[in-house]
C-alpha cells in the first residue's frame, strides 16, 4: 500500500494512417485498453486510487497548510493565509481541488474497468468497495472545502467533457452516503499485515457518521458511529502505569512514526494502533522521491519541512490554545500540572526537545526565542505530529514518514457524544463517551454534557489536527449557532469563508458554466 503506481495514459491523435496500423497496441506504454486485464492490474488500479491521499495537493501538505492557516488556535507565517486574504487563483487552492479530482478520476476508472476483469469474485467486490470508500472520502473534502463542485461519477475526457456545472450540495451528500453504504456492506472488519492501511468497515462507518454529522442528521450519525463502537475493534491507547511519561505518551503515540516509551520499559504502539480507524500510510523510501523537490510525488509528507522545529516553522500554536488545557487535579495519577494532552501537543519553554542521544537538539531545552518563528511565535511550538524530530537530510527534513491519522477512535467517541446530545441532551451515553476520552489522560470526569463541554473536548483532544476550522463552520450553521467564526478567525467573513473559492482556472475552462462560491 505504500508504493506508488504511475499510469501513463497515452491518447495519440493520428491522421493519415491505415486502420490496421491504428489497431497495433503500443509495446512501451500502458493504455487503458491493455492495462485493466487481470487481478494484478485491478489491485494496482486501487493502489493508484489511494495514492492521491498523500499527494502534495491533499494530505502531504496542502490540506494541512490551508486549514492550519484557517485555525484560530494557530498563527501562520504568511499573512495572506493567516488573515484569509488569498485569492481564487492561489496555487494551494488549485492543488487541493486538482488532486481531490485526481483521486475521483482514478476511482471512477477502477469502478469502470474492474467489473470486467476475470478474478475471484470476493476480491473483486472488496476492491470495488474500497474504491467507493475512496470516492466518498474525496468528495467529502470537495464538499466541505469547495461547497458545490461538479459531481463526476464516470470517466470523462479532460478535453471534451470538462465543462461541468456545480452540483447541489444535497446531491453530493447523497452520493457520499450511497458510496459509503455500499462499501460498508462489503468491506472486511480487518486485514492481515500485508494490507494494513486499506479501508475497513469501521473506517467507512466512521466517515459515514461524520458525513451525517455535517448534515445535522443526528439520528443517522449516532447510529453509524455507534456501530463503529459496537464493532469492538477499537480502543483508546491507555496509560500502562502512573508515571508522567505514561499519561503523555499513551496519547502522543497516536501522532508519532515510532512507538513511544512507557514507564515500565515497554512501549505504546504508534502507527496503525488500536485507536486508528483510518490513517494515511507514509514512508520516506528514497526510491519514490527527488531530494531537491522534497516530498512532491513521494510516499511521505512535507509537514515537518514546513511546520516542524527542524523545518521552516511556518506555524506556531497560540497562547490562547495553550490556555485551553485545564490544570490537572491535585490527585492526578501522574502528578502533572496540566492535562497531559498539553505536553503532547506543544513544546513550551524548558521542555527537552529531543531525548534521543545522537540526534539534532539532543537534550536541548526548548527556547521560544530560538526555536519559534519570532514573527508569529507566542511562546510555543507544535509537538503533535512533529515528535520525535524528523530530519532526512542536513539541508531540510524532506519526506516525513509519519502517518497522518485521518480518523481516530477518540474522534468517533466525541462525534457520537455530540450526535447523542443533539438528539437527547445530556444523557449517560453522551457523558460516558466524553469521559472515556478524559479518563485516558487522567482528567476529572464531566457530569453533564453541554455545547461548551463538547467544543472544549474537541479543542484539546483534536487540536492541531486540521479539524477545528470545519468544526467552527458546521457549529455556526446550526439552527441555534454554537460559534461565530467571524469573532474567532482573523479575516473570516460570514457568507464567504465557509468554503474555499473554486479555482478561477476551472471556472474559465467551463466558460462560466461553473459558478464561483459566494463572496469570491
Amino acid at each position: 500500500m505504500k508504493k506508488i503506481l504511475y499510469i501513463i495514459l497515452m491518447l495519440p491523435v493520428i491522421t493519415g494512417c491505415s486502420e490496421e496500423w491504428l489497431e497495433i497496441e503500443p509495446q512501451n506504454e500502458l493504455t487503458t485498453s491493455i492495462f485493466y486485464r487481470d487481478k494484478a492490474d485491478a489491485l494496482a488500479s486501487i493502489t493508484a486510487a489511494y495514492d492521491p491521499l498523500h499527494s502534495q495537493g491533499f494530505l502531504q501538505i496542502s490540506q494541512q497548510l490551508i486549514f492550519y492557516s484557517h485555525d484560530d488556535r494557530v498563527m501562520f507565517e504568511n499573512p495572506y493565509w493567516n488573515d484569509l486574504l488569498f485569492k481564487s487563483n492561489d496555487s494551494r487552492v488549485e492543488a487541493n481541488y486538482m488532486y481531490l479530482y485526481r483521486g475521483v478520476y482514478r476511482v471512477n476508472m477502477a469502478l469502470e474497468k474492474i467489473p470486467d476483469i476475470e478474478m475471484e469474485e470476493d476480491l473483486k467486490q472488496r476492491l470495488l468497495a474500497e474504491a467507493k470508500f475512496l470516492r466518498a472520502l474525496y468528495y467529502f473534502h470537495l464538499r466541505i472545502n469547495f461547497n458545490e463542485p461538479p459531481l463526476v461519477l464516470t470517466v470523462i475526457d479532460a478535453f471534451e467533457d470538462s465543462k461541468l456545472p456545480n452540483t447541489p450540495a444535497a446531491e453530493i451528500w447523497e452520493q457520499i452516503e450511497t458510496d459509503l453504504l455500499d462499501a460498508i456492506s462489503v468491506l472486511p472488519d480487518t486485514y492481515g499485515a500485508a494490507n494494513i492501511g486499506r479501508a475497513t468497515k469501521g473506517s467507512a462507518l466512521a466517515l459515514l457518521g461524520k458525513t451525517y454529522l455535517f448534515q445535522q442528521k443526528w439520528t443517522q450519525a449516532e447510529e453509524a458511529l455507534g456501530q463503529v463502537i459496537d464493532l469492538g475493534l477499537y480502543q483508546l491507547s491507555m496509560p500502562a502505569g502512573t508515571d508522567s511519561i505514561d499519561y503523555v505518551n499513551a496519547y502522543l503515540c497516536n501522532f508519532t512514526p515510532e512507538p513511544m516509551p512507557a514507564g515500565d520499559g515497554s512501549t505504546y504502539s504508534a502507527e496503525n494502533n488500536s485507536e486508528s480507524v483510518f490513517e494515511i500510510q507514509n514512508n520516506n523510501d528514497p526510491t519514490y522521491w527527488n531530494f531537491y523537490i522534497g516530498g512532491y510525488g513521494a510516499n511521505g509528507s512535507l509537514l515537518t519541512a514546513y511546520f516542524g522545529i527542524t523545518g521552516w516553522r511556518n506555524i506556531a500554536p497560540t497562547a490562547v490554545f495553550a490556555a485551553q488545557f485545564e490544570q490537572a487535579p491535585l490527585d492526578h495519577p501522574a502528578g502533572l500540572k496540566y492535562d497531559p494532552r498539553r505536553y503532547a501537543s506543544l513544546f513550551a519553554e524548558g521542555d527537552i526537545i529531543e531525548p534521543r542521544e545522537g540526534y539534532l537538539y539532543y537534550n536541548e531545552p526548548f527556547n521560544p526565542g530560538a526555536h519559534v518563528n519570532l514573527v508569529i511565535g507566542q511562546g510555543y511550538q507544535v509537538r503533535k505530529y512533529y515528535y520525535p524530530l524528523h530530519s532526512a537530510a542536513p539541508e531540510a527534513p524532506y519526506n516525513d514518514p509519519n502517518n497522518w491519522r485521518y480518523l481516530r477512535y477518540a474522534d468517533v467517541l466525541l462525534m457520537y457524544a455530540e450526535a447523542e446530545y443533539q438528539l437527547n441532551g445530556s444523557t449517560s451515553l453522551a457523558i460516558d463517551a466524553i469521559n472515556q476520552v478524559r479518563t485516558r489522560v487522567g482528567m476529572p470526569v464531566v457530569t453533564e454534557v453541554t455545547p461548551e463541554v463538547i467544543m472544549h473536548e474537541r479543542d484539546v483532544e483534536l487540536g492541531l489536527e486540521c479539524l477545528r476550522f470545519h468544526d467552527l463552520v458546521r457549529w455556526s450553521l446550526l439552527p441555534d449557532p454554537w460559534t461565530h467564526p467571524a469573532d474567532m478567525v482573523t479575516g473570516y467573513i460570514a457568507g464567504r469563508n465557509e468554503y474555499l473559492p473554486i479555482p478561477v482556472v476551472e471556472i474559465t475552462k467551463s466558460e462560466g458554466l461553473l459558478k464561483q462560491n459566494p463572496g469570491w
